[in-house]
C-alpha cells in the first residue's frame, strides 16, 4: 500500500469518525433540549395549579370573612330584637303580639307563659 492510499484511508476514517461525533452532539443536544422542554411544561403547570390554588384560597378568605360579617350582623341583630332584629324562634319566627298592644299582657293573653327572655313560649321553655 502506497503513502498516497494510506493517508485518503486516514482521512475517509477521520471523516466518518467526525460525522460520527457530530451527529452524537446533534442527539444529545435535540435530547437535551426535549427534556427542558418537558420541564418547563411542567413547572409551568405547576405555576398556573398554584395560582389556581392561591385564588381559590383568596376566594374562600372573602367568602369567610362575609360570613363573618353577616354572623355579626345577625348577632348584633339578635340582641336588640326591638330595633328590627331577629325573630324569636320560641314562637315559631313569628312576633305573635297584636300592633300597640302591651308586651306584658299579649304574652300572658297568648299563652300565659313566658320565657326567661319575656317572649311567648307555646308550652315548651
Amino acid at each position: 500500500m502506497s503513502w498516497e492510499t494510506t493517508g485518503l484511508v486516514g482521512a475517509a476514517i477521520f471523516a466518518a469518525l467526525f460525522l460520527i461525533l457530530v451527529a452524537a452532539v446533534v442527539v444529545a443536544l435535540w435530547v437535551v433540549l426535549r427534556c427542558l422542554k418537558q420541564v418547563l411544561s411542567v413547572a409551568m403547570a405547576d405555576q398556573e395549579h398554584r395560582a389556581e390554588i392561591l385564588r381559590i384560597k383568596r376566594d374562600e378568605r372573602n367568602t369567610l370573612e362575609r360570613l363573618r360579617e353577616q354572623l355579626r350582623i345577625l348577632r348584633q341583630n339578635q340582641q336588640a330584637p326591638e330595633a328590627g332584629g331577629l325573630p324569636d324562634f320560641a314562637t315559631g319566627g313569628f312576633d305573635l303580639r297584636p300592633e300597640g298592644a302591651n308586651t306584658e299582657e299579649a304574652e300572658i293573653g297568648l299563652s300565659g307563659r313566658r320565657t326567661r327572655a319575656g317572649r311567648l313560649s307555646r308550652g315548651r321553655e
